[in-house]
């Protein structure tokens, strides 16, 4: 299908700092609705990796273990070919954590 998806992180901005996290949603919003009956799916890439979806759920992924340093999010809609019919722009975030020697 020739459908333009709009594809937005939507709890993260570009360039955010975060200090001391052990885990960050990251919720994606699709317009129009992707469709998960057709085989087509969200896609979370942090540094190029694939997050899975957390489960039973449709946009929201859990990131875990984030280390400290500069990550890469980006978001794509993928056919059930993994095909991309869409992405969202790239979002850089860091995350400071403080050493366990204080």
């Amino acid at each position: 299908s020739n459908t333009n998806y709009n594809i937005k992180i939507l709890n993260v901005s570009d360039e955010q700092t975060f200090r001391n996290i052990q885990k960050l949603e990251v919720r994606v919003s699709v317009t129009p609705t992707f469709r998960f009956e057709l085989g087509q799916n969200l896609r979370l890439l942090v540094n190029k990796k694939k997050v899975p979806l957390d489960n039973g759920s449709s946009n929201l992924f859990t990131l875990t273990d984030i280390v400290r340093g500069k990550h890469e999010l980006k978001a794509q809609v993928i056919d059930f070919e993994g095909r991309l019919l869409g992405e969202s722009k790239n979002l850089t975030i860091y995350v400071h954590k403080h050493s366990i020697l204080q």
